[in-house]
């Protein structure tokens, strides 16, 4: 299983974009391990959605697993394509959980990647699913708006 995770703030310089039965009940799970913090719940958001479309949409095109894009872009990127008023985001990729359960359950025990779904500052949320190299590939990109 390979994780990985970035973080930005908007201070400096075989994909399911509409969001399927697994990206709902990872955002529900996301949202009751931030209740369970004291924190509020994520919203889901088109723009951020469109944003973790375009990355899960992407990789399977160049074959690798990177916050980079095949054309280089970076999630700053992906956000102004996708019409995202950055204020702070943050972006959590895993590849080869099958289901929102394992994904979340990964991701908590990252320390990188719980610090992001944890982060008090984050508001809203948007997760697609897609396939590299036969096996699934989650991305949530989480953000605040400026």
């Amino acid at each position: 299983m390979l994780l990985a995770a970035a973080l930005l703030s908007g201070q400096s310089a075989w994909a399911q974009s509409t969001g399927g039965d697994e990206a709902r009940a990872l955002l529900v799970a996301v949202n009751a391990t931030r209740a369970k913090a004291g924190l509020d719940t994520l919203r889901e958001n088109p723009q951020l959605r469109r944003a973790a479309a375009d990355l899960a949409d992407d990789l399977p095109r160049c074959g690798r697993f990177s916050h980079q894009g095949c054309d280089g872009s970076d999630l700053r990127e992906r956000l102004a394509r996708a019409g995202y008023p950055l204020a702070f985001a943050a972006e959590n990729l895993a590849h080869g959980p099958a289901n929102a359960a394992d994904t979340l359950a990964a991701w908590l025990e990252s320390p990188g990647h719980r610090e992001n779904l944890l982060r008090p500052e984050l508001r809203e949320a948007g997760i697609a699913e897609g396939e590299l190299l036969g096996q699934p590939l989650w991305v949530m990109v989480l953000g605040s708006r400026r």
